[in-house]
């Protein structure tokens, strides 16, 4: 049998044939650009690998964690029989001679709230640094009432630190086209979903709601001299595996593979009425995701991640059976929980 003149159509060039208006662009594509801009100051939560337990001048520490964000904020655990107050902080090299110097805290909390006052008991303390650069072991330095110095080890290059897989909601923008299959041409339906990362591979669901792009022939043109479009609501799983990681200038990037698998509804507005349906869609994708730059003894950044661009490549396929190519690009913006 012959190839159909859409499937040739589609062989020439599958996105230029979508027909999507400068107008649509501009509504979907705006919101997410700022959220884009929003998620780049979000918090990654870093944690040893083993215990950092010490004790010093009738004061018991552990180093926490480090949560990364616009600042860097070493997360202690302190605990002591007795009240003390926290005259100066001090985030230096262990060569160094306790209290005698090194970079200043921007901001010192006790238990969530501005402050240098800690009373007797356990209570967690915060400090905040700009230092984009863990090379080196370093330890944090307590300058306490009484002349006391408690000193911390909060990061050694021989002990790897590992990023916290935590909940992770998703907002993305895909956009793809497809052979015509019922004048279905296309679909472009931003998405939000949940997700979390296990090891090195992510499972996601995702849902939203958006336009079905219908072919000439089959629905006609509007008022603009634009191809009709629909509705689309689309549902689908993924499983993304982190393959690969390198280091850019500005952020660490990784390389991602996956498979997704689609349900979507769709209502086309064809010459002939109201023409309602769903397809399935099974595409293998490929892309590469950005987390902000952190240079150190670091596991799992991906999970640190808080944007993404997949490559989907694959079929649609209609209640017929029938399956057409399909491929397009897909945006994803991430906000741990």
């Amino acid at each position: 049998m012959g190839r159909s003149d859409s499937n040739k159509a589609w062989e020439s060039d599958v996105i230029s044939k979508t027909p999507v208006s400068r107008a649509v662009l501009a509504k979907s594509v705006l919101p997410f650009l700022a959220l884009a801009c929003a998620t780049g100051c979000l918090r990654a939560e870093l944690r040893p690998t083993l215990p950092m337990l010490f004790h010093s001048e009738g004061v018991h520490t552990q180093m926490v964690a480090l949560d990364v964000g616009r600042e860097r904020e070493f997360v202690l655990r302190m605990t002591s029989g007795d009240p003390h107050r926290i005259r100066r902080a001090f985030l230096t090299v262990p060569t160094r001679l306790p209290c005698q110097g090194g970079l200043e805290p921007l901001a010192i909390a006790v238990d969530g709230s501005a402050g240098v006052a800690v009373a007797a008991g356990d209570h967690e303390v915060r400090a905040s640094f700009t230092r984009d650069d863990f090379s080196m072991d370093l330890v944090l330095d307590l300058d306490l009432d009484e002349g006391r110095c408690v000193r911390t080890a909060v990061y050694s290059t021989s002990l790897p630190f590992e990023a916290r897989s935590r909940p992770v909601v998703s907002v993305s923008f895909p956009v793809l086209g497809n052979v015509s299959l019922r004048g279905l041409r296309g679909i472009m339906a931003p998405q939000v979903g949940i997700g979390k990362w296990f090891g090195r591979l992510r499972l996601f669901g995702e849902v939203g709601v958006g336009f079905a792009f219908c072919d000439e022939r089959t629905c006609g043109k509007d008022g603009q001299s634009q191809n009709k479009t629909g509705l689309a609501i689309p549902f689908s799983l993924q499983a993304s595996y982190r393959a690969a990681q390198w280091e850019l200038p500005n952020a660490t990037s990784f390389g991602l593979v996956g498979l997704r698998y689609s349900y979507v509804p769709v209502s086309l507005p064809t010459l002939a009425g109201d023409s309602r349906f769903a397809v399935h869609g099974l595409h293998a994708e490929v892309g590469f995701g950005l987390a902000e730059f952190l240079k150190g003894n670091f596991r799992h950044l991906e999970r640190a991640e808080n944007v993404e661009v997949m490559l989907p490549v694959g079929l649609v396929i209609d209640p017929a059976g029938r399956a057409g190519f399909s491929a397009g690009i897909a945006a994803r913006f991430l906000i741990p929980l």
